[in-house]
Order: C-alpha cells, then sequence, then structure tokens
C-alpha cells in the first residue's frame, strides 16, 4: 500500500479516535498512553504491510504520521493557546484562572497534568 494512502486510511479510521479528548484529558496514566502506542504501532504496520516487530522510526518516517504521544501533548497545548486567547469574561477562560490558582496552590489540576506530561515526554 502506497504511504500517502496509508496515512489519508490512518487518518480517517484510527487517529480521530485516538486523539478524541486529549486536548481536556490529559495522559498522566503511563498504562494507558502504552495502549494508545500500540494500537497506533499495529495500524501503521498492518497498513504499510510490516511485521509487528519492525523498527517503529520508519512507520513515522515513511507514513509522516507523529507519534500519538507527542501529537495529544500538542493538541493540548493548541487548546490552551486557544484558551489564553478568550476574553477574560469567558467561562473557559475564568476555568484557566482558576486552574492557574490551582496550580499556585499545589493542588493538581489539568494545567499540573499538562506540565507533568511535557516534563515526562
Amino acid at each position: 500500500l502506497d504511504p500517502s494512502i496509508a496515512k489519508q486510511l490512518y487518518s480517517a479510521l484510527v487517529d480521530c479516535h485516538l486523539i478524541n479528548g486529549c486536548e481536556v484529558i490529559i495522559d498522566t496514566d503511563n498504562l494507558l498512553i502504552s495502549m494508545l502506542e500500540q494500537v497506533q504501532l499495529l495500524c501503521l504496520c498492518r497498513l504499510l504491510g510490516l511485521s509487528r516487530r519492525s523498527m517503529t522510526t520508519p512507520l513515522f518516517t515513511e507514513t509522516g504520521v507523529m507519534p500519538i504521544c507527542a501529537r495529544r501533548v500538542i493538541l493540548a497545548l493548541r487548546y490552551l493557546i486557544y484558551l489564553i486567547n478568550l476574553p477574560r469574561n469567558h467561562y473557559a477562560s475564568l476555568a484557566l484562572h482558576e486552574n492557574h490558582n490551582m496550580r499556585a496552590s499545589g493542588i493538581p489540576c489539568w494545567l499540573s497534568d499538562l506540565a507533568w506530561v511535557i516534563q515526562h515526554l
């Protein structure tokens, strides 16, 4: 299968399920993210007709697909940029401000989870 067609199939049928909700729910459990990584690798191997034991780097370079862990973090960061650019009286902006206060107080929150995930990439 041509890599460009494989990427289109992957994007249409698999990726949308792997990234669903990643802007709101940050991946702090390594077991759960490893399950998503396994699904991604299995799908890419099958689409390209490779063995499950193939090297992973060529899968991403041949298809141009980003590893799911990094992709989910980038989408969460884009969502953070969106929240920062909202008007101050918007509910989501108020929630982000409260999240900032919680993080400053040492209370676990969305921002602290995002910082943890970035540190552990």
